[in-house]
């Protein structure tokens, strides 16, 4: 299943969605940490075909995704790794980081992605192409944590805190567990020989 073509059918989150694609390729122009696996739009393309795959099945049925939760869930696919093109630790430059440094990256990037989609961009940032586009206020926290909520590190803490705050961006009830859920499963099936 398509999903960016069934959400064509609400022409405006479409369009919101194009524009998030847009800026996820500006941002992943230059990589800032070439020794890692990709992490940039054609990753994100991937989780979103394979999504496609695992939500086939389910394709016009109760259980389908409504245009919100589709929304969502392939703004966060976008989303979900910009904190890779970020991080700094302890204002090392990029070159002179050691392996364990990498890891922090690596542990911490689910993280930044969810402040980043928060607006909460440290003032230390200077790329005069980290200006996200402009997305519905309500639609933020859930794709920050369906973001956050892709490494395991975060995903219990996601789950808890969808479960504790029911998403209901613009009184329309959203399913974040799922959706979070999904989002985890199709960037693990990602990790293939490919990205080794």
């Amino acid at each position: 299943m398509d999903l960016e073509e069934k959400l064509k059918q609400s022409p405006d989150l479409y369009k919101t969605l194009k524009e998030i694609e847009e800026f996820c390729k500006r941002i992943w122009r230059a990589p800032l940490l070439s020794g890692f696996t990709s992490h940039d739009v054609s990753h994100s393309k991937e989780i979103i075909h394979l999504l496609g795959q695992i939500l086939s099945p389910i394709e016009d049925t109760p259980a389908s995704l409504n245009d919100h939760e589709l929304f969502v869930l392939l703004a966060s696919a976008y989303l979900h790794d910009i904190g890779m093109q970020y991080l700094k630790v302890k204002d090392i430059s990029v070159d002179k980081l050691t392996s364990d440094e990498y890891e922090i990256i690596r542990k911490r990037h689910a993280e930044e992605s969810y402040n980043i989609i928060l607006k909460r961009v440290q003032k230390s940032l200077i790329r005069d192409d980290f200006h996200p586009p402009e997305i519905e206020e309500e639609y933020l926290p859930v794709i920050a944590w369906v973001s956050k909520g892709h490494a395991t590190e975060f995903f219990e803490e996601t789950i808890q805190y969808f479960q504790e705050n029911p998403a209901t961006p613009l009184n329309r009830p959203l399913r974040g567990e799922l959706l979070a859920s999904l989002l985890l499963i199709a960037d693990e099936l990602d990790l293939q020989s490919k990205r080794v």
